[in-house]
Formats: structure tokens, sequence, C-alpha cells
């Protein structure tokens, strides 16, 4: 889930949690879309259409998960429950179409999705074969104006092991509604196999109510104050930020990626902790703010640099149980301009106030940000930002019971994309390590620059906790030992004589 780096004891978090208990979520009120028949697409959902379509529409939208189940499996009970989501949430059958060049979502009859099936137990493989399959699958691109943005498949392995998985286009999905779309299941799941009628939390509403009371707030104006914060906040943020890649950008990138695993040890993540309470927030703003310091080291003579951030728009309690496209992709801006060398306590101070500020004026449209930023159109990377950030607190180190009478294990297919230059993302389970991954473009990167990548953010971020004090400029990207590791390797290249 997308969390709000704010702790439950700043009057931020107090104000918001007053807000949330008496429902005023927001600036504006809730109402129902007028036309059943067609809704409008919310502004971060047209953004991402017209960039699909501007890149051919390739599976780089697309959200998939795959499992691999062991255990008796009620496949007619699966196939029940899985319809009883479809047809909860509209979104998960709702397909585009254009009307004077203008795109808008039409909810189709839940019988379009379906679940294909496949029995895979015969092949020499079981296993490999549903790798390639949950690959096959998820690589395949969605044509939105015929078919809805979900597909779902099983395969049979063996006796009582199966494959299952699930790709929806992003349009319609986002990090949220996979958690709420795996806890509906298992619980129509569970109920149906015990001969129950599964009871679920009442819907009070459609992602196309949010998205058409979204257009109306759009409509009425009254956006001076967003409009106002976001051009302060982009105005120095150059167009594409310099990162220390292998080679020049194509000009339409593949998205395809590489990934490398980050492990942030107990002590060093027990330190961001400390720091982050210190400043009455959460983990998320010093894991950040060592993030920004790596990449203003990348690009010297850069005094603002933007990173990409999740921002969650299930803002009302009518909104908080709905699948949809609800995640706002909004740019955090460590801008330096008017400090000579900061230390890490006063990075960590603006990246918290950046949070807040963006949280309190996410309604205004990425597109709108984009604009305000001035910067020319460049299909070779994104704008404002190049570079994503992402950090989920809380959680478990992995539930394997979630459909009952299962084990159920992720299935890894070693395929990945990025819409980035970079991703981190990082998971903080509140004790123990901090552990994720690095995403990078394979276009622009190498794997050995991105190994180094990841090294110089956990060397970066180990030394600014341990003394948040020291100035920016004072922190080395790499250990003693590594260091002397790299020395050691140019003398043995230069014929000098190591002992």
């Amino acid at each position: 889930m997308s969390i709000n780096p704010v702790s439950l004891s700043s009057p931020e978090a107090n104000l918001l949690l007053q807000r949330r208990l008496s429902g005023e979520h927001s600036r504006y009120g809730v109402v129902a879309s007028d036309d059943e028949a067609r809704k409008p697409l919310s502004s971060d959902q047209r953004r991402l259409w017209f960039l699909a379509e501007a890149n051919g529409g390739g599976a780089e939208y697309n959200v998939d998960a795959a499992y691999r189940l062991r255990g008796p499996l009620a496949v007619d009970a699966l196939v029940e429950a899985l319809r009883l989501v479809v047809t909860r949430h509209q979104a998960l059958r709702s397909r585009i179409v254009i009307i004077d060049r203008e795109p808008f979502q039409v909810v189709e009859d839940p019988a379009t999705v379906v679940l294909n099936r496949y029995d895979l137990s015969d092949r020499p493989d079981p296993a490999a074969a549903a790798i390639d399959l949950a690959r096959h699958e998820a690589g395949r691109r969605f044509d939105l104006t015929r078919v809805p943005p979900l597909r779902a498949w099983l395969a049979r392995l063996g006796h009582d092991h199966h494959a299952f998985g699930v790709t929806v286009h992003h349009l319609a999905f986002d990090r949220e509604s996979l958690e709420i779309f795996k806890s509906e299941l298992s619980a129509a799941y569970a109920a149906i196999t015990q001969g129950l009628a599964p009871k679920l939390p009442q819907l009070l509403g459609q992602f196309g109510d949010f998205a058409a009371w979204e257009r109306r707030h759009a409509d009425q104006g009254g956006r001076a104050s967003d409009l106002s914060y976001w051009r302060e906040r982009v105005g120095n943020v150059p167009a594409a930020l310099q990162l220390p890649t292998d080679r020049e950008r194509p000009n339409r990138p593949s998205h395809v990626a590489g990934e490398i695993a980050v492990r942030v040890p107990d002590d060093v993540a027990n330190r961001v902790r400390a720091l982050a309470a210190a400043h009455r927030t959460t983990s998320f703003v010093p894991a950040l703010a060592g993030f920004q310091a790596l990449l203003l080291r990348y690009s010297p003579g850069t005094r603002a640099v933007a990173v990409g951030c999740p921002f969650n728009a299930r803002t009302r309690v009518e909104f908080e149980p709905l699948i949809g496209f609800f995640v706002r992709s909004l740019p955090i801006v460590a801008d330096l301009s008017d400090a000579r060398d900061p230390d890490f306590h006063q990075l960590v101070t603006a990246c918290r106030e950046a949070m807040l500020g963006a949280h309190e004026h996410q309604e205004l449209p990425l597109s709108e940000i984009v604009r305000l930023a001035g910067a020319p159109r460049d299909l070779r990377h994104n704008p404002i930002f190049q570079v994503w950030f992402d950090l989920a607190a809380g959680g478990s180190a992995g539930v394997r019971n979630w459909l009952a009478g299962l084990d159920v294990q992720p299935l890894r297919t070693g395929s990945v994309r990025t819409r980035f230059d970079l991703e981190m993302h990082l998971t903080d389970l509140g004790t123990g390590p901090m552990t994720g991954r690095l995403l990078y473009a394979t276009e622009l990167f190498d794997a050995g620059t991105a190994e180094e990548i990841v090294q110089h953010y956990q060397h970066l971020l180990a030394e600014a906790v341990r003394d948040p004090d020291v100035r920016l400029s004072q922190i080395a990207l790499l250990s003693d030992k590594e260091r002397d590791e790299i020395v050691n390797q140019w003398s043995v290249g230069a014929g000098g004589v190591t002992s």
C-alpha cells in the first residue's frame, strides 16, 4: 500500500485523522456519476491512456501476479469467487470507448471476464511450463477498446498442484487494488468452499463515480493554491536527471528492466526508524532523503532533484475499499538552491515538508504539473522525474495461506519491466532489515553499474543516519573496504604488485 509518511503523533496526521473519522477526507463532496452508460476517465487514467497510446500500448502498463497453489483446490469455488469480485468492482470489467477523440469507460457484463484454464501436468517440467505461461500472460498487451482490463488463468501442474495468475492493465489497478483483490477473493473462496454465502463489505460507490467527482471538481476551478504550489516546486527541476548511465537513451525505450536486491541491515534500519521518529514522520522520508542525496551526488551542479512517489487518492471512506487506478504519481523535489552544503537533518526536514505539501496539493493532475514545469516533450524519457521511489510499510514477511486450505507461494518469473530509468522499491516491516530491489532500464545501465548504485545507496544511507549532522558533501559513496578493493583492482590492472 502507498503510505502517508506522516506519523500519528504529528499535528498534520491528527488533522488528517480527524477528517477521516468525520468523513471529510477532501475539500469536496462526492456525488454519483450522472451518466450510468459511460463514465469519464480520471485525470491520472486519462494521462496514462494517452501515454500508453503514444508508446504503442505495450505490456509495460500491465500489472501481473502469479502464484503456486499446493493442496486440494476447489476450482469451481475459485471461479465463483473470481466472478463475485469482478461483479463487485466495475473497474475490472470496463473497456474504453472513444467519443469525439475523448476516452470514456463503459462497464461490461461480468461474464466478459473468465478464468482461462490449462493442463500442464503432462509437460516434462510442469513448473517451468507454468513460468513460461505466466510470462506469456504478463507480456500480452490489452486492447482496452475491445476487452476488459483483467485476464485470469489457472494451470494444473499435477495432483493438488496448480498455478494461478492475473494480469490487469494499470489503468484499472494499483498496488492497493491487488491487496483488495486478494482479500476479497480469499474471503469469497473460503465462504464458498464451506457452503456459505460470501459476506463482503458494502461498496458505497465505484471507480467511475470517483472519476466523475474529480471531473466535476476540475470543472469548478478553485485550484489556484495547487497551481501556485506546484509552479514553485518544479521551477528549478531539470528536464532530465543526470545519471551514471552506460549508454545513450534510445529514441523509444523498450521498458525492459533488470533488478538488483537491496538490503538495509538491522542496525541501519533501526537508525532510519529512530531518525524518522525524531522528525515525527515515517521511515519513508529518511529513506527517500538518502536516495535524493545520492541522486544529487550523481548530478554535480544540479540543485533540484525530482523523484516520483506514489500517493493514494483513496482519500474518502467510500473510496477505500474500491479497486481502481487510485495511485497518483507526484514529484517530490529536493531543492537545495538556498542551502550551500546542508546536513542530512536538513534534507530530511525538506523531504518531510515536500511530502506533506504534495499530499495537500495532490489533486492537481500530473499533466498540469508537467505543463507548469515547461519542459519540452521528449518521448525518450518521462517528464519531470525519471526515477521512482516507494517504501511499503507494515504487513508481514509473506502470508502463504490466503486461499483457504492451500499453501500459496509467489511464482517467480524473472521477468520485470520499468517505465523509468531507475525504480527503488523497499519494504519496512517495522523490525529487522529493510529489504527491496532496484529496477533499472537495461538499455541505459549494465548490471554492474546498477549494483554500484545499490552499494552507493546502502552506504550513503548508513553513514547519513549514523551521523545526521554530517554535511552531504562529506559522505563517501564507498566504504573503506570497497575503496581498498577498487584500488587493488586498479593496481593489478596497471601491472602493480599487491600483497
